[in-house]
């Protein structure tokens, strides 16, 4: 089999570059974020994991034969040339899914837990409540909170199922209705319709 030669164009971890490698001896790997050296590297490679990405890379890359791109959006490689090109472009869909979802629980609970204002006075090593807040509201539930989530995709599926288990009531926004929601979202709504999503949160 001959030599499979792929370009990484951004920083990738040198963990995973080995991981790379190591699918088989016929790999070679090369990695650089130059932009500079980029046009020159791409001419005789066949696969692109691409995080720097132009349409001069594109045209340079006479050997492409696959690019990988390092998540779900695939709509900054779509030019002219490469959708009629039969080269073949793959997203990561779903990789993020995880930590995105993670954080955006994780801000939730932080605003609704105020532990913004929390932090900043430990920090300053006081030990203060706000006078403007009621003693009822200075620290709220996410339980029984409604979220809405436009777009029920890979990331915002995980968090809906994130959601639900905090005890919040779950929205969300989905393109294809045919198909009854998952048992981790209260109500589907089409994405057209995001008025009716914003009058039910």
């Amino acid at each position: 089999m001959s030599q499979i030669r792929v370009l990484i164009s951004f920083g990738l971890p040198s963990v995973f570059v080995k991981k790379i490698v190591n699918i088989g001896k016929d790999i070679e790997v090369i990695q650089s974020v130059e932009e500079k050296d980029l046009l020159d590297l791409v001419k005789n490679v066949d696969i692109l994991f691409a995080g720097f990405f132009s349409l001069e890379m594109f045209l340079a890359g006479r050997k492409l034969e696959w690019i990988q791109t390092t998540g779900a959006g695939v709509d900054r490689f779509l030019f002219p040339e490469v959708v009629k090109s039969r080269v073949i472009i793959t997203n990561a869909g779903g990789v993020f899914s995880i930590p995105i979802s993670e954080h955006a629980i994780g801000m939730m609970l932080c605003f609704c837990r105020n532990l913004h204002f929390f932090i900043r006075n430990q920090f300053q090593r006081k030990w203060e409540r706000p006078k403007s807040w009621a003693s009822t509201e200075q620290i709220k539930e996410l339980s029984g909170k409604t979220v809405g989530i436009v777009g029920l995709g890979k990331v915002g599926g995980k968090i809906a199922e994130k959601a639900k288990c905090l005890g919040m009531r779950v929205l969300a926004t989905k393109r294809d209705l045919t198909l009854p929601p998952p048992v981790y979202v209260d109500r589907l709504i089409h994405t057209k319709d995001m008025k009716a999503l914003s009058r039910r949160i």
